[in-house]
C-alpha cells in the first residue's frame, strides 16, 4: 500500500547516481515515487527529480492553484546531479508542521525553501488498496532519464516530528555493502583525492591529460591516468560540505615585474600603500641612530638572513635592512601592495585560529634570476612585517633543503622556525607555488604543506605550536623579492585549504599562464610625459549584411555505380535494423524500409525539394544560376536545433553526404578606401577523392570625384598614345608601298628601255613611238596587285605593323569597355552595396525567404559586375603581355639591347625543340606522380597540381618529405637526374651559346657605340639637319643605297644628290660624319683597297713575293677590271648575235644587260660594295681576301647609254669628260678610271 503522511510530512532517503544527459533542451527528469489508486490508476501524489530540481506533485490540493500542485524546489548549480560520477546519498524532508522542504546532499544541508501547499487528507490515496511505485508505468509515458537507485527509503513523520541533520548524517554514514567504496564521493581532504606527480609512458602527466580531456574525453579512459588524475579526469566526486568558503584576497592587480638590479643588485622592495620611501628611510635612519640593538643579532630575522656557512645558514642574495641608503635604493613604487587586502586577511586568519593559505605563481627573468649556488630559479622572497626593526612570519629561499624551502617564524619564540622543502621550479616558464598551514585544534594536530605545481610536501606532527604574529594588524607590510621575476596577484585566504583544491586551482590557471609574457619593463617612477608613436591602423571594415550559406544537394540514387557499393548499403541497413532499431528502440517506418535513408550514393541534383525546411531558390553563381538552399550562417552555427514549420531540424545535419557545393558569403563595405569586397569560402564535397576548400576574395572599387577625373585623364592620354601610333603605322605603310612603287616604276623603266632598245636596232622608231612603250609598261593591268604582292614581301616590317596596329586595336577596346564602367561605378555600388544595406533583417514583416532571395538577387549582380570587371582585367593584362613582347622586339634597335632578342633569335630553333622535349618530360612524371601519389598528397592531387609541384622542383624546391617512402624517393632523384641536372643544363647550355655568337656579331660591328653615347649622337644629328637643313635619313639612305660601286661618298656627290640646301649645308654633313672612324674613307694601292691589319698586309707581302719568286704576275686593280670588261663584252656580243664569230658593234650597257641575264656574280673583298661604271656595266673585284660579298651584275644604276657616249641619269646629262650638263642628279666618269678616280683620288696615280 502506499502510506499516508497528511499532517506529519515525510522523508525520503536513497543512493543516487544520474548518467550524463548530453541534451541541453531536456530536463533530463524521472520519476522516483508514485502514490495512486488501484482502481481509477488516479495519481494520489508524485515525486520527480530531475538535474536542476525536484518536484512535489499533489494534483489533489484543494486551493486550486497550479503552482501548489506541482511545486518545484531548485538545486545549486554546482552540484546539478548531471554532473554526478560517484554515488551520492540523497535526502528530501517534506515537513507539514512547517510547510517546508529540505534538501541534503551527503548527510550536508544543502537549501531549504517553502513547500507551498500542505498535503491534505485527500492527497494520501482513499482506496482500499493503493499502490506505490517506483517509477511510473502509465499507457503512452515515455518520459524518464537513464539513473541509478539504491537504499530508497520513506520514512513518515511520527509525533517526534521529521528526521533532524544528526539522523539524516547517521544514515548517510551507514554501510553500504553493495557500493564499492571507490565509488562513491570523496573529501576534499582525502589523500585519494588529490592530483600526483606521474607520467605515463609517453611522457605526459595529469596536466596534460587535464588540458587534453577538455576536447577528447574519453583520453581518462586509461585507468592509471584515472586513478593518479582524479582532478584532472574528474574521476573522482568531491562529497557535498555546508562549510562557508573562506575569502581571497589579493596583494595587486595584474603581473608585476620586479627586477633587483636596476638600483640595487641584493633585491627590491615593495610596499603596502600606508608606507613609502621617505618615511621608510627616516624610521630606518632613527632605529639605527638608536643603536641596533644585540638582540638583533638573535632574532628570526637575522637567522635567516646570516650567511655564516653553517648547514641553516642562506645561500643567495638578501638584502641588508640595517643598511638604510640600500633600503631607500632598493624600494619599487610600481609594485605597491594592497593594505586593505592585507588587513583583513589578517583579521580572518587571526579568528580562525591562525590557518592561512598563500599561493602565487612566479616566472623567472633570464640568467640573472638562477641561484648562484645551484644553478637553477629557487624563489627568493620574505614577508616583513616590519623593517624597523626587520621581522617577518614567512619567508621563502635557498637554506638546507636543495630546491628551497619555506620558512614559518613565530613571535612566540623568535629562535624556533618550522620549515617545509618545495619541488623544483621551472628555469624559464611559470612556476605555481603555493604555502598553507593548519594550527591544531584540540585533539586534531597541525599540518602544513607546500606546493610547486601540483608536486606536495607535507608536514603533520612536529607541528604542535601556533604560530605568533609579529604584527597582529597586518600579516606583512613588505615583500622582498631578491632575484628578477614576473610575479601574479599573491592570493591569500584566511583558511587551510586542502592540498587537492590548490591542485584544482593549478590546473585551472595552467593553460592560461602559458601565454602571460607580462610587463616589458618595470615602471621605475612617474615621469612627465611618454612618447607615443603613431600607429597607422587597418581600414575600417563594414559587414553589409549578414552572413549567408548556400547549399547545393544531390537526390539518393536509386542505385550506387558498383554493385559491390549496393551491397555494402544493404550490410549496413540490416546491421542498424538489427541493433539501434531493435527492441527497446523502434525507428520510424521510412528508415527500416528504404536502406538509401541511412547511405545512399549521390544522384542527380535536387530541384525543388524542400530541405532543412527551406525552399530551392536561384544563385547566380559563377555566371550560371544554380539551384541549391540559402540561409543565415549565425542559423546554422550558432544553435544546436532549429524549429521551421512544426519540425525541429539538428543544425549539425545542414551539412551532410548528400551536400555537393556549400558555399559561404560575406560582403564587406570599405569606407576609406570605397573599396566592396566579397569573401567566399567554397566547399566541394563532390569531389571523388576529397573534399576541395578554397577561400576568395574578390574587389570593386569606386571611383568618382577627383580620383575619376584622374582615371579620365590617363585614359585620353592612353588614346591619344594610340593615335600617334596608328598614325605612324599608317605613315609606315604608305612609305613600304611608295618605297614598291618607286622599285616597280624603276624596274618598269628600265626592262622598257633595254626592250626599246633592242627594237630600235633591230625595227627602228621614233621617238614618240618609244615613250608610248614605255608609258604602257608602266601601267599595266597588274600593275596594282604587284605593287601589294611586292609590300606583302616585306614580311617582317608588315608584322612589326601589325602587332602595334593589334596592339593599338586592343587598347581601344579595352578604354572603351573599362571607361563607361569606371564612370558608372558609384551608381552600380549605390545599387548593389545600398541594396543590400537596406533590407530590414529585423523585420518581422518581410518573410525570410523574401530576404534571402532579395540578397542573393543582390549579390548575384555584385558578382556579374566583379566578374566583368576581372574579365577586362584580364583582356587588359592580354594587352600588356603583348606590349611586353613588343617592347622587347624593340630593343633589337640598338646591337647592347638587343642581347635578350638576339639570343633568341640565334637559339629558336633549339629553344623550340627544347621546349618539345621538356613538356613531354613534364608530362611523363605529372602523370606517373598523380597515378602513384595522388590518393594521399596533396601536391599530386590531379595531373594540374603533379605539374605545379614538378615546376617548383625544376628550381630546386623539392618537397621535404621526399625520402619518405621508396616510390617517391626514386621518383624524386629520377626527376633530379634528367630533368634538373640534365634538361636544364642542356637549355642553359644553349641560351649560352647563342648569347656568345650575339656577342661576337657586336664585337664584329665597327658602327656600333654604347647605347647612351648612341641617343646623344642622334639627338645631335637631328639637330643639325633641321638647324642645316640635310635631307632626312630616308631619303639620303635611298639614293645612297642605289650607289652599289662605290667606296666613299665625296662632297659632290652629295651636292649632286640635290637634296640639301646650299653647299655650306654640304660641309656641315661631312664634317659632322668624318669624325666616326667607321666612316674613314679607304686608301687604295695598285692592288686594291689599303687595310690596317697586320696580319693581311703580311699575307699580301707573301702573296707578291711568292709570284715574283714562281714568275707569276699579280694583276692590278686596272688589269683586273679591264680583264673583267672584257670578258663582259664579249659574252654580251656572243648572246646578241648568237655566234663568236660575227662582231657587233653594242654599248656598254648592252654588255651590262647581257652578264645580268647570264646572272655572272662578282666577288669584292675589303670593299663594302663595289665600283661600277657605265662604260663597263660591271663590278671590279679587288684582291681576294676574308670578308667576302657576293654582288649580282644585273643590280646596276638607272644609267641609259646613248651612242654618242653620253651617260643619262635622272635629269642630269654628263659627258664621258666629266663634264656636268645639268644640276640634279650623280656624275659618273665617262671611263673605268675616271669613274674609279671619282671614288677615291688616292685612286688616280694608279689608274
Amino acid at each position: 500500500g502506499a502510506p499516508s503522511f497528511a499532517q506529519s510530512g515525510a522523508t525520503v532517503s536513497m543512493w543516487y547516481k544520474h548518467h550524463a544527459c548530453t541534451d541541453p533542451f531536456d530536463s533530463c527528469g524521472v520519476f522516483l515515487l508514485v502514490a495512486y489508486e488501484q482502481d481509477s490508476l488516479d495519481t494520489c501524489w508524485s515525486l520527480w527529480l530531475e538535474k536542476t530540481k525536484f518536484w512535489f506533485d499533489n494534483p489533489k490540493a484543494t486551493d486550486g492553484n497550479p503552482t501548489n500542485q506541482y511545486p518545484a524546489f531548485g538545486i545549486p548549480e554546482r552540484f546539478n546531479l548531471n554532473t554526478d560520477t560517484a554515488w551520492r546519498h540523497i535526502a528530501m524532508v517534506f515537513n507539514e508542521q512547517t510547510d517546508e522542504v529540505e534538501l541534503y546532499m551527503d548527510g550536508t544541508f544543502v537549501v531549504k525553501e517553502i513547500w507551498g501547499s500542505p498535503v491534505s487528507s485527500t492527497a494520501s490515496c482513499t482506496s482500499a488498496n493503493p499502490r506505490i511505485s517506483f517509477g511510473r508505468q502509465a499507457p503512452g509515458y515515455t518520459y524518464g532519464a537513464e539513473v541509478e537507485v539504491y537504499d530508497l527509503r520513506m520514512y513518515v513523520h511520527g509525533l517526534q516530528g521529521p528526521l533532524g541533520p544528526e539522523e539524516i548524517r547517521t544514515i548517510a554514514g551507514a554501510p553500504t555493502p553493495d557500493i564499492d567504496a571507490g565509488s562513491k564521493c570523496l573529501e576534499n581532504t582525502a589523500r585519494e583525492f588529490e592530483e600526483q606527480e606521474w607520467q605515463d609512458a609517453y611522457g605526459h602527466d595529469c596536466s596534460w591529460y587535464a588540458t587534453t580531456a577538455r576536447e577528447f574525453p574519453a583520453a581518462c579512459n586509461f585507468p592509471e591516468a584515472s586513478a593518479k588524475c582524479p582532478i584532472s579526469c574528474a574521476s573522482r566526486q568531491e562529497c557535498w560540505r555546508d562549510a562557508a568558503s573562506a575569502n581571497a584576497y589579493y596583494s595587486w592587480s595584474g603581473i608585476r615585474r620586479i627586477e633587483p638590479g636596476l638600483q640595487s643588485t641584493s633585491g627590491s622592495l615593495c610596499l603596502d600603500d600606508m608606507h613609502n620611501k621617505d618615511d621608510l628611510v627616516r624610521e630606518c635612519q632613527e632605529w639605527i641612530a638608536d643603536g641596533v640593538p644585540e638582540a638583533v643579532l638573535s632574532s628570526e630575522w637575522y637567522q635567516s638572513f646570516k650567511a655564516e656557512g653553517g648547514t641553516e645558514d642562506r645561500r643567495g642574495r638578501r638584502l641588508d635592512l640595517r643598511d638604510c641608503e640600500a633600503l631607500a635604493l632598493a624600494v619599487e613604487e610600481d609594485c605597491m601592495l594592497n593594505s586593505t587586502a592585507i588587513r583583513a586577511f589578517t583579521r580572518e586568519a587571526e579568528d580562525n585560529n591562525g590557518d592561512f593559505t598563500i599561493a602565487f605563481w612566479m616566472r623567472p627573468l633570464g640568467e640573472a634570476a638562477i641561484n648562484e649556488h645551484t644553478g637553477t630559479f629557487i624563489p627568493h622572497l620574505q614577508f616583513l612585517s616590519s623593517l624597523s626593526p626587520p621581522t617577518h612570519n614567512l619567508g621563502l629561499g635557498l637554506w638546507a633543503n636543495p630546491n628551497g624551502e619555506a620558512r614559518f617564524f613565530s613571535a612566540c619564540d623568535e629562535r624556533k622556525f618550522d620549515n617545509i622543502e618545495l619541488k623544483s621550479a621551472s628555469n624559464d616558464g611559470w612556476t605555481f607555488f603555493a604555502v598553507t598551514r593548519k594550527h591544531k585544534r584540540g585533539d586534531n594536530d597541525g599540518e602544513g604543506a607546500t606546493l610547486t605545481n601540483i608536486g606536495k610536501q607535507w608536514e603533520g606532527s612536529p607541528w604542535q605550536s601556533k604560530q605568533c604574529l609579529f604584527n597582529t594588524e597586518a600579516f606583512f607590510t613588505a615583500l622582498e623579492v631578491n632575484y628578477p621575476v614576473l610575479m601574479s596577484p599573491i592570493m591569500m585566504v584566511a583558511s587551510h585549504l586542502p592540498v587537492s583544491s590548490l591542485q584544482r586551482t593549478y590546473q585551472e590557471l595552467v593553460d592560461e599562464m602559458q601565454f602571460k609574457s607580462g610587463a616589458a619593463s618595470a615602471l621605475g617612477g612617474e615621469t612627465d610625459g611618454i612618447a607615443v608613436q603613431k600607429r597607422t591602423f587597418a581600414a575600417p571594415m563594414i559587414l553589409v549584411a549578414p552572413p549567408m550559406m548556400f547549399q547545393t544537394r544531390a537526390e539518393p540514387a536509386e542505385s550506387c555505380p558498383s554493385t559491390f557499393g549496393n551491397t555494402i548499403i544493404k550490410i549496413q541497413h540490416k546491421q542498424m535494423l538489427q541493433t539501434q532499431c531493435a527492441f527497446p528502440f523502434s525507428c520510424d517506418n521510412n528508415v527500416t524500409s528504404s536502406p538509401d535513408m541511412l547511405l545512399a550514393c549521390a544522384g542527380d541534383a535536387v530541384k525543388d525539394t524542400p530541405q532543412f525546411g527551406l525552399p530551392a531558390s536561384d544563385f547566380r553563381d559563377q555566371g550560371s544560376a544554380t539551384r541549391g538552399y540559402a540561409d543565415f550562417l549565425a542559423s546554422v552555427t550558432d544553435p544546436v536545433f532549429l524549429f521551421r514549420d512544426g519540425r525541429l531540424y539538428e543544425t549539425k545535419e545542414f551539412i551532410d553526404t548528400l551536400t555537393q557545393v556549400a558555399q559561404v558569403l560575406l560582403v564587406f563595405w570599405n569606407p576609406e578606401a570605397s573599396i566592396t569586397t566579397v569573401l567566399t569560402v567554397r566547399a566541394d564535397f563532390a569531389s571523388t577523392s576529397s573534399a576541395k576548400v578554397d577561400v576568395s576574395v574578390d574587389h570593386y572599387e569606386l571611383l568618382e570625384g577627383s580620383a575619376l577625373d584622374t582615371y579620365v585623364i590617363v585614359q585620353i592620354l592612353v588614346l591619344v598614345n594610340v593615335a600617334i601610333m596608328l598614325i605612324d603605322i599608317g605613315n609606315n605603310l604608305k612609305n613600304a608601298v611608295l618605297r614598291v612603287v618607286a622599285e616597280r616604276r624603276a624596274k618598269a623603266e628600265e626592262a622598257a628601255s633595254l626592250k626599246s632598245e633592242r627594237e630600235a636596232r633591230m625595227h627602228p622608231q621614233s621617238p614618240m613611238s618609244q615613250t608610248a612603250q614605255m608609258i604602257t609598261a608602266k601601267l599595266g593591268p597588274t600593275a596594282i596587285l604587284g605593287v601589294l604582292r611586292d609590300v606583302c614581301k616585306s614580311v617582317g616590317e608588315l608584322l612589326r605593323d601589325l602587332v602595334d596596329f593589334t596592339i593599338a586595336l586592343l587598347v581601344i577596346v579595352y578604354v572603351a569597355e573599362r571607361l563607361p564602367a569606371k564612370m558608372a561605378s558609384a551608381d552600380t555600388t549605390e545599387d548593389t552595396v545600398g541594396g543590400l544595406g537596406q533590407i530590414d533583417w529585423a523585420s518581422t514583416e518581410l518573410k525570410r525567404e523574401d530576404k534571402v532571395a532579395i540578397f542573393f538577387e543582390t549579390m548575384s549582380d555584385l558578382l556579374d559586375t566583379i566578374r566583368e570587371e576581372s574579365n577586362i582585367n584580364a583582356f587588359c593584362n592580354l594587352v600588356l603581355v603583348f606590349s611586353l613582347l613588343r617592347l622587347i622586339k624593340c630593343t633589337s634597335m640598338h646591337p647592347r639591347l638587343a642581347l635578350l632578342e638576339g639570343t633568341v633569335r640565334k637559339a629558336w630553333d633549339d629553344l623550340w625543340h627544347a621546349a618539345i622535349l621538356i613538356l613531354l618530360l613534364m608530362l611523363c612524371f605529372a602523370g606517373i606522380g598523380a597515378w602513384r601519389f595522388g590518393a594521399y598528397r596533396e601536391d599530386f592531387r590531379d595531373l594540374e597540381a603533379a605539374c605545379q609541384r614538378l615546376f617548383m622542383m625544376t628550381f630546386g624546391d623539392f618537397p621535404p618529405d621526399w625520402n619518405e617512402s621508396r616510390d617517391l624517393q626514386l621518383y624524386t632523384v629520377l626527376y633530379f637526374m634528367i630533368v634538373f641536372l640534365l634538361v636544364q643544363n642542356f637549355l642553359l647550355a644553349v641560351i649560352v651559346e647563342a648569347y656568345m655568337g650575339v656577342r661576337k656579331d657586336n664585337e664584329d660591328l665597327e658602327t656600333e657605340q654604347e647605347f647612351t653615347l648612341d641617343i646623344i649622337s642622334s639627338v645631335t644629328a637631328h639637330w643639325k639637319a633641321f638647324r642645316n637643313g640635310w635631307p632626312t635619313p630616308y631619303k639620303l639612305g635611298s639614293e645612297l643605297m642605289q650607289w652599289e660601286a662605290r667606296y666613299s661618298v665625296r662632297f659632290v656627290d652629295l651636292w649632286q644628290t640635290g637634296w640639301f640646301k646650299d653647299r655650306e649645308s654640304v660641309v656641315k654633313f661631312v664634317q659632322h660624319y668624318r669624325d666616326y672612324e667607321f666612316l674613314t674613307p679607304l686608301s687604295f694601292d695598285e692592288y686594291g683597297p689599303e687595310t690596317k691589319d697586320e696580319r693581311e698586309k703580311m699575307t699580301h707581302e707573301l702573296e707578291v713575293r711568292l709570284g715574283k719568286a714562281m714568275g707569276i704576275k699579280i694583276q692590278t686593280l686596272k688589269q683586273f677590271a679591264e680583264e673583267q670588261l672584257s670578258i663582259a663584252k664579249r659574252r654580251r656580243d656572243d648572246k646578241h648575235n648568237g655566234t663568236n664569230d660575227t662582231p657587233k658593234r653594242t654599248s656598254s650597257l648592252d654588255a651590262a644587260m647581257e652578264q645580268g641575264a647570264n646572272g655572272l656574280k662578282v666577288t669584292a673583298s675589303q670593299f663594302g660594295n663595289r665600283t661600277q661604271s657605265p662604260d663597263s656595266g660591271a663590278g671590279v673585284a679587288p684582291r681576294a681576301g676574308p670578308g667576302e660579298i657576293t654582288l649580282a651584275v644585273s643590280d646596276v644604276p638607272e644609267t641609259a647609254a646613248v651612242e654618242d657616249g653620253t651617260t643619262q641619269r635622272g635629269e642630269g646629262n654628263v659627258r664621258e669628260d666629266g663634264s656636268e650638263t645639268s644640276s640634279r642628279g650623280s656624275v659618273y666618269g665617262g671611263s673605268l678610271a675616271a669613274d674609279l678616280a671619282f671614288a677615291h683620288p688616292s685612286m688616280e696615280p694608279y689608274l
